[in-house]
């Protein structure tokens, strides 16, 4: 499998996107034409027969309304059109780098809510225990400070604590 670039697979699409919508307007621009060349060199039929298909549905011209024709009639100042093409590609990746950018800070928008709600849930659960570690420690000071397992106030603060524990840590 050969290595692709992305960045090069991302101009090709911005590229094949402006030559059809070119195509689609009036059919005369060096975008649509550099395209076609490109495709016809690297006989990418998939390419050409998009442009073809666009093209053809095109406000018909008096000039191709019999016959269809390549692109190739490109305006007389090529620098100045060649310049227009650039800033549309350059739009085009534009564009197409701000919506990567939009669904990343989505994505991580997203993650930051999810860890506030876990650590949320952890910080109750740690009060939840500290409070019954609490309420277990203070009924085993006022009953004496040996724990005797005969004692059942003694032993029911004990058994509140490890529940607590269980409650948070699970069984382990």
């Amino acid at each position: 499998m050969r290595y692709t670039n992305p960045l090069d697979e991302a101009m090709k699409r911005a590229r094949q996107r402006l030559a059809v919508e070119a195509a689609r307007q009036d059919g005369d621009d060096p975008i649509l034409q550099q395209e076609w060349n490109r495709a016809q060199r690297e006989r990418d039929f998939t390419t050409l027969a998009q442009l073809k298909v666009a093209q053809q549905q095109a406000a018909p011209r008096p000039e191709d309304e019999l016959h269809w024709r390549p692109p190739g009639s490109g305006p007389k100042n090529f620098d100045q059109a060649f310049r227009g093409g650039r800033a549309r590609l350059e739009k085009a990746l534009q564009e197409e780098h701000e919506a990567y950018v939009k669904r990343i800070e989505q994505e991580n928008a997203e993650r930051r809510a999810s860890l506030k709600r876990d650590e949320a849930r952890i910080r109750q659960h740690r009060e939840a225990a500290r409070k019954a570690w609490e309420a277990a420690n203070s009924g085993a000071r006022t009953a004496g400070s040996s724990l005797r397992q005969d004692d059942p106030f003694e032993r029911s603060a004990a058994e509140a604590t490890a529940e607590a524990w269980r409650a948070v840590y699970g069984d382990r």
